[in-house]
């Protein structure tokens, strides 16, 4: 909801260059808008998407991918109310995945690994929008590989942050991808604070001095140190 509702303009500017074919980082702009809970805005460019820049679907090349695609449009629709319901998120999106999304992704996985026995493009020579069902329900499913993480998750903040900050901080977007997703539990403050400390190290190393203001601000408000807060906040006004 934070992510949602504080960067909705750069998140309408983002999926608007994709639409419009104006950008190419479909999958960034895809996890950003999912983590946002922006699950009918994801699906409407999802569909896209596929309509564009896929074969038709009666092509036995893409059949699969598009199959792939319609199995993710209604897992979106189901995760979108659970994202609504706070209070009963972790037990809901634990049991979506059990019970939906897992099967779902085996079979992609599947489909992907032997895709020359379904008449799809090699796994090694897909695009990015051939590559996308399997990448999503890795990321609802908390799975995804390190070097997917910085490349969908973090790279695109770097480029941000270098030119002019649009985001928060290199690493909020993967706190929001643990608290989703990852590692799907009921986090105590301090606990919370634990997490985002270990990904401030991750991103940082333990050098103080390497800190932004950004960072110290967003760790001062999960430590609930409001004074803390108040006290840099003022400091670099």
């Amino acid at each position: 909801k934070w992510l949602r509702n504080n960067y909705s303009d750069t998140l309408d500017m983002m999926i608007s260059a994709v639409a419009s074919n104006n950008a190419n980082n479909f999958v960034q702009v895809v996890f950003l808008a999912i983590l946002s809970n922006r699950c009918s805005d994801v699906r409407q460019l999802l569909t896209l998407l596929k309509n564009s820049h896929l074969q038709n679907s009666q092509n036995q090349r893409n059949q699969a991918i598009f199959e792939a695609y319609n199995s993710i449009d209604k897992i979106l629709m189901q995760i979108e109310p659970i994202f609504n319901d706070f209070q009963n998120f972790t037990q809901k999106i634990d049991a979506l995945k059990r019970a939906t999304i897992l099967p779902v992704y085996n079979k992609v996985e599947n489909d992907y690994i032997n895709s020359k026995n379904h008449n799809m493009p090699n796994i090694d020579e897909m695009n990015e929008i051939e590559l996308m069902p399997l990448l999503v329900l890795k990321l609802l499913l908390g799975k995804l590989e390190e070097d997917e993480i910085e490349t969908y998750l973090v790279e695109n903040q770097k480029s941000n942050l270098n030119g002019g900050s649009h985001f928060l901080t290199l690493w909020f977007n993967e706190m929001v991808y643990n608290l989703l997703f990852s590692n799907t539990r009921t986090y105590l403050p301090d606990q919370l604070s634990d997490l985002a400390q270990e990904l401030l190290y991750k991103y940082h190393g333990a050098n103080d001095d390497s800190y932004g203001v950004l960072d110290a601000l967003v760790i001062k408000l999960l430590n609930y140190d409001i004074v803390g807060f108040c006290h840099i906040f003022c400091e670099h006004v």
